[in-house]
């Protein structure tokens, strides 16, 4: 069974458990997996379509990356979105 995603946004990691979010807030992010993501790394984060409250506590949040720019990140998160249409 396919799980439809929406592009959410672009991230940047900070360290083990926290990253930078488009605002440019301060978050703890879940490691759904158990590791943590690339340190110094750009991610975009994807949550299930349908999703009410978008954060990176969310059980279901997955991160597309690591990407050594925003640029690269944001043009992954565009590529995805056009797929999906």
């Amino acid at each position: 069974m396919d799980v439809l995603v929406e592009c959410s946004e672009v991230v940047w990691v900070e360290d083990d458990s926290r990253l930078v979010d488009a605002e440019s807030y301060e978050r703890t992010y879940a490691k759904g997996n158990g590791k943590a993501l690339v340190k110094r790394c750009y991610y975009v984060a994807h949550w299930p379509a349908g999703t009410t409250n978008p954060h990176f506590l969310h059980e279901h949040v997955m991160f597309d990356g690591p990407y050594g720019s925003r640029r690269e990140a944001e043009a992954a998160c565009i590529t995805a979105d056009a797929a999906k249409a």
